[in-house]
């Protein structure tokens, strides 16, 4: 005492194939992939969820688990190329994938840190995490559909596009209504031999923990603060506060303006209307007073 726990997860998103039972694959409620998150509510453990593919990230949270006087449970992606269906070489960029896809966000919840539960929570070692996705160098939202793609136990979640269908990327089908998701297929781009790129429709079952993914992605966000309905009211107040006290400043200059104009102005004017005077004066013979006064002297 205290325990220190380290989870290992295949993520296998219960879809694939279970210690090779000839089982039906359907998509299950594993709780075990969001352990890491439901355990938030014990505000006294120290948690980490984190990847071998971002050493620093990995070496910081094993040593604050140890270092914490507390029970710490640490969550870790454990991968398998032989059972996974992937090759060796490909181990770390796959982890790296699984975080970046949102599929397994890094994060440490640290129990001593200063504040309350939002400020404890770091998820400052994820790609854009102020972003719902990660986007590729083309322009396209990195899903776990993606990652998934790159292991062939998830083969099945898979297949060929009709001719008459109309695909669209993951992350965009998400976005879409109910109603408008019924017009459109879900699909993925895959690489097939050198440049040669095809698109292949994702399954509904795979779709369903995607979309369970974004979810948890988005709680993450916002308990820590990141991104949430609150930072955004605050935003939008203190934008509206910013642009009203703009809009004073302004009206402040310009009345400011006004009143040096009308000042000029009427000075003007003044100073038109002596020069006028005097000019018909001298029109009509007279003299200005200090003439007058040295020719009587």
């Amino acid at each position: 005492m205290p325990i220190k726990v380290l989870l290992l997860a295949d993520l296998d998103l219960g879809l694939a194939d279970r210690a090779g039972l000839d089982l039906p694959l359907s998509p299950v409620n594993d709780v075990g992939i969001d352990l890491a998150l439901l355990t938030l509510t014990q505000h006294d453990l120290f948690i980490a969820q984190t990847s071998v593919s971002d050493p620093a990230h990995f070496t910081t949270s094993i040593r604050s688990a140890f270092a914490y006087q507390g029970p710490a449970l640490m969550h870790l992606h454990a991968q398998s190329p032989t059972r996974h269906g992937f090759a060796t070489d490909q181990t770390l960029h796959r982890a790296e994938t699984a975080v970046t896809a949102r599929l397994l966000p890094l994060f440490r919840y640290d129990p001593q840190a200063e504040g309350v539960l939002g400020s404890r929570i770091t998820l400052d070692n994820n790609p854009n995490p102020l972003e719902q996705w990660v986007m590729d160098p083309e322009g396209s939202a990195i899903t776990p559909a993606d990652w998934a793609l790159g292991e062939a136990r998830f083969i099945d979640c898979y297949s060929s596009m009709n001719e008459e269908d109309e695909g669209v990327s993951v992350a965009e089908y998400l976005a879409m209504s109910v109603k408008e998701r019924s017009k459109w297929v879900p699909t993925v781009e895959q690489h097939v031999t050198g440049d040669e790129v095809c698109r292949v429709q994702v399954d509904k079952r795979l779709l369903k923990v995607i979309e369970e993914r974004q979810a948890s992605w988005r709680t993450l966000q916002e308990l820590a603060g990141l991104v949430t309905p609150f930072t955004a009211r605050v935003q939008q107040q203190e934008q509206a506060r910013v642009a009203a006290a703009h809009e004073a400043e302004l009206k402040a200059i310009a009345d400011d303006y006004e009143q040096r104009i009308r000042e000029l102005s009427s000075q003007l004017q003044q100073q038109t209307r002596q020069a006028m005077r005097d000019r018909l004066m001298q029109l009509a013979g007279f003299r200005d007073s200090t003439h007058r006064k040295s020719g009587s002297q």
